[in-house]
């Protein structure tokens, strides 16, 4: 929604989930420079490919969310 396109984009629905778990997270401040440095902190843990790295919660999430606005 920050970008305004997905982070991975290709022809088919099996070519983004191959993308998705090949590729890194792209960079939001590249399509969107006016992004903090902390909120690009905030969205890529929220896109970490190992479950363990992500949010352990919503609620952890929304939080980092506030402290990065």
């Amino acid at each position: 929604m920050l970008a305004g396109q997905p982070p991975f984009v290709a022809p088919t629905a099996q070519g983004v989930l191959m993308r998705h778990a090949i590729d890194p997270v792209p960079s939001l401040r590249t399509v969107r420079p006016t992004v903090s440095p902390a909120l690009q902190a905030v969205v890529e843990r929220a896109l970490a490919k190992v479950p363990a790295d992500r949010w352990p919660d919503a609620a952890a999430f929304a939080a980092a969310l506030r402290g990065a606005a």
